[in-house]
């Protein structure tokens, strides 16, 4: 029997901007303004060979957009911008 090695995977979502991809500051997911806000919004736990990945996924939000999503249709929208990011940019998490 093969023991199976766990790995953790971390995915920081956040708008294009002019900024470096490696800076902790970014823009705001929904609405572009510059955060070094991060809320962990989901994960994931995908299955490769021996391989158990756990993936915490990060979105830059800021604290305005943040307060907002308590209200459900905001959220809704939100939802559906993630996972229309998510489907584009890394559809492997949703084949398993």
């Amino acid at each position: 029997m093969l023991n199976m090695v766990k790995k953790l995977k971390q995915i920081y979502i956040y708008r294009d901007s002019h900024l470096p991809e490696e800076g902790w500051i970014q823009s705001c997911f929904k609405c572009y303004q510059f955060t070094s806000k991060t809320i962990l919004f989901k994960t994931y736990k995908t299955k490769k060979k021996n391989v158990e990945y756990y993936w915490e996924i990060y979105i830059h939000v800021c604290n305005k957009c943040n307060n907002h999503l308590k209200d459900d249709e905001n959220y809704d929208e939100f939802l559906n911008k993630y996972n229309n990011y998510m489907n584009e940019h890394y559809p492997e998490l949703f084949t398993s």
